[in-house]
This record gives structure tokens, sequence and C-alpha cells, in this order.
């Protein structure tokens, strides 16, 4: 193959794949600053965040790496919001359920108890 039809090949495979652990990063990013961010936009992110979780296993430990386990803890106990605030813990219970790797960090956040 030669160099100008891989580097177009390359392109066209960024452009059309959806790189989940990439937008996983953005939306822990974006739910960082959680408190400026109206509930219409934080519900839409929490389900996007559900989403991407439920495709494979291995986004429940991403989650964790990228920092958002802290960020939904800290939604969880600090949104005004009801409806975001149960979103924010369907997606912590979500992540934990059967994942050993998951509870570690969870428990070393402090938070495992809320499983019970």
């Amino acid at each position: 193959m030669s160099e100008e039809d891989r580097k177009w090949l390359e392109a066209a495979m960024k452009q059309y794949t959806f790189n989940d652990a990439d937008r996983l990063k953005e939306i822990c990013s974006e739910l960082k600053e959680h408190k400026a961010i109206e509930k219409a936009k934080l519900l839409e992110l929490l389900e996007e965040l559900m989403e991407i979780v439920e495709l494979h296993v291995r986004n429940s430990l991403n989650l964790c790496v990228s920092g958002g386990m802290q960020t939904l803890l800290d939604i969880s106990f600090n949104s005004p919001h009801e409806e975001v605030r149960r979103e924010a813990l369907g997606i912590f219970a979500y992540t934990n359920q059967n994942n050993i790797d998951v509870q570690q960090i969870t428990f070393k956040l402090g938070a495992l108890n809320l499983m019970h």
C-alpha cells in the first residue's frame, strides 16, 4: 500500500469510527465543571456516559482511570437536582456491579458503602 493510500485510509477510519474511551474522557472532563452546567445538559452527558459504560466492561475501569468516579460521587452528593443525582448513582451502581477492580477503586474513595 502506498504511503498516500495508507494516510487516506487512516484518516477515513478515524473519521468514521467511534472511540468510546476518548469520548468517555471528554465527558468526564466536562462533568468536572458540573456546577456550572444546566440540568438538561448534565442529564444528557450522564445518559451518554451510561451508554458508553454499557458498551464494554473495560469502560467501567476507564471511567475510574479518567477521574470520572470521583466526579460521579461529587455530583451524587452535591447536585441540587434529584434526577441528576439519581442518574449519577445509577452509573455508580452499574460500574461497581460484579467488577472487583472498580470496587477496589471505589473502596479507596471511601464510597463502597453506598452499595449497601
